[in-house]
């Protein structure tokens, strides 16, 4: 209750060669942490954005299978890394957008996009600023364009 739990603890031991047994009944507060990949996730943070593009509007079950197929793909990069994530997916003309928190699991899941769909893939990046040590942090498109 109020997220607080009792539990029984016993202590054994011995004391000047005789043995001991005290039971206390003491409360447990589970404390919850987050790790930073989850953190980062959780807070609609991203690395990548794969654009999937097609010359005409998707229907449902088209636009379902897609979906299914990213998710399914970022599962398996997770073991891997773990900001291998789907952090959104937008509906576009002709087309979805998928936000994705790793640019490395961008890459892969492009790549079998357009291995999937024989279709080309382009690859830019937008520069969002500048790390304390000076270096470029840039946000990745990859863009798969179905002919």
């Amino acid at each position: 209750e109020d997220g607080m739990t009792q539990a029984l603890v016993t202590v054994r031991g011995t004391v000047d060669g005789a043995p001991v047994s005290v039971q206390k009944l003491v409360l447990v507060k589970p404390v919850s942490g987050i790790c930073d990949s989850c953190m980062k996730l959780s807070s609609y943070y991203h690395e990548a954005i794969v654009q999937l593009r097609f010359p005409q509007d998707l229907t449902q079950e088209q636009a379902h299978e897609h979906l299914t197929f990213v998710k399914t793909t970022l599962k398996n990069l997770q073991d891997d890394d773990q900001l291998a994530g789907l952090i959104d997916y937008i509906w576009v003309a002709k087309g979805m957008d998928f936000l994705i928190g790793s640019m490395l699991a961008g890459k892969k899941v492009s790549d079998a996009l357009a291995r999937k769909l024989h279709a080309t893939l382009t690859r830019s990046f937008k520069l969002m600023g500048v790390n304390q040590s000076g270096k470029d942090k840039k946000r990745y498109t990859f863009c798969v364009r179905i002919e």
